[in-house]
């Protein structure tokens, strides 16, 4: 494919990390003749690994390529992100986590802010949080709990303790959630249903 050219961004980035005009021609000469399947991101990486890179411009490239440390997702990618469920507490901590790995890596992000919305859609939309000391379930789990499984609500509350023991030290997004997950996984075999 020899008629393959960067796009405008790719140019534009190279020239801001100070590559020249000619730097970039040379090496898209070069990289067209020995790539079968050429794109942006393996021309930036031809062009900045080359022996005639020098060792300022190839940290300068790696340092401008990484997202900042105080990077923060706009007020329309977070509002998605509301829209969709996400808490405040969340998105915080889902940034901070995003930043730590986009930076451990090596690719260049032309749109944090999509990368970023994409990170958080395949995460849980609230935090996981260890049990409130006095917590208890809602009436309403109890009562899913019981449709679910046929107990009356005794055998649900005294399963409740066996429960409180073993998730003590674990943590949940949705406590009422986990419980009525446990309930309805145990062995039914013991008290007798109603």
């Amino acid at each position: 494919m020899q008629g393959w050219l960067p796009s405008a961004s790719c140019l534009l980035t190279l020239k801001q990390l100070g590559f020249s005009p000619h730097q970039i021609d040379q090496a898209l000469t070069t990289y067209r003749q020995n790539c079968d399947d050429p794109d942006d991101r393996g021309f930036s990486k031809s062009l900045t690994s080359a022996p005639t890179t020098s060792e300022e411009q190839y940290t300068q490239l790696h340092a401008s390529a990484k997202i900042p440390l105080n990077w923060k997702p706009s007020t329309a990618t977070e509002n998605k992100l509301y829209r969709l469920g996400y808490e405040h507490e969340t998105i915080s901590h889902y940034c901070s986590v995003f930043i730590v790995r986009a930076r451990e890596s090596d690719i260049v992000l032309q749109d944090p802010g999509a990368a970023f919305l994409e990170f958080c859609r395949g995460r849980p939309r609230v935090l996981a949080v260890p049990m409130p000391p006095d917590w208890i379930p809602e009436v309403s789990a109890i009562e899913a709990v019981m449709d679910h499984t046929g107990f009356d609500w005794d055998h649900v509350t005294d399963r409740l303790s066996r429960f409180l023991d073993i998730h003590q030290y674990s943590t949940a997004s949705d406590w009422n959630a986990k419980f009525l997950s446990w309930m309805t996984s145990q062995d039914t075999s013991s008290p007798t249903p109603k």
